[in-house]
């Protein structure tokens, strides 16, 4: 399914998560899957499947433990 100008939803998703980590990388902060789905709207079980393959390409880095998250990789 596409919507806006040909881009798949899960394309957008990808896309406003990106930006969210945006907002917190220049203080190193990290963000978790909760806070930037409760923030930008996306259903957390998809965003962490988004997320996975961000990792995967090497956009986003993961933080494992109690204060874990993602952060930007550049």
């Amino acid at each position: 399914m596409t919507t806006l100008l040909g881009v798949s939803q899960e394309c957008q998703y990808a896309l406003r998560a990106l930006f969210e980590l945006s907002q917190q990388y220049t203080s190193g902060a990290v963000a978790s899957v909760a806070d930037i789905s409760t923030v930008q709207g996306i259903p957390p079980r998809f965003l962490e499947q988004i997320f996975t393959k961000l990792r995967t390409r090497n956009y986003i880095l993961s933080q494992r433990g109690n204060r874990g998250g993602y952060i930007l990789a550049k």
